[in-house]
């Protein structure tokens, strides 16, 4: 077996729209009302490094994964959906941190120790 990674397509947090598999931006897509994960954060720092790995995640490695998937498994026009989204996901990147302050003004209540000076 070679090294590499292995891409389960599931989307119980919605932020892909659930089936439909699009990108809308909502910033609290994917949030759950209650967990208490959210409630342990006071910060960006406590994201770290996962925020930083994100925004510097190499578009080559998911141009790989998506040019050796085995395409008969898709739908007609999947592959151009799959595309679509993988490369808007790609330029989202760049809003990570925008949308986390999106998230944080929208449902201030998941995030109580994170400071309010946004």
């Amino acid at each position: 077996m070679r090294p590499g990674f292995v891409m389960w397509p599931i989307d119980h947090g919605f932020v892909f729209q659930g089936p439909n598999w699009s990108l809308k931006g909502a910033h609290a897509k994917g949030t759950m009302s209650a967990n208490p994960v959210y409630s342990s954060l006071a910060g960006a720092g406590d994201l770290e490094p996962w925020l930083t790995r994100i925004e510097n995640f190499p578009e080559t490695v998911v141009d790989q994964a998506l040019w050796s998937m085995a395409r008969e498994r898709l739908a007609p026009g999947e592959a151009d959906e799959l595309e679509r989204l993988l490369e808007q996901l790609m330029r989202q990147r760049a809003r990570l941190r925008y949308d986390l302050d999106d998230a944080l003004r929208a449902l201030p209540q998941l995030f109580p120790r994170w400071p309010r000076d946004l």
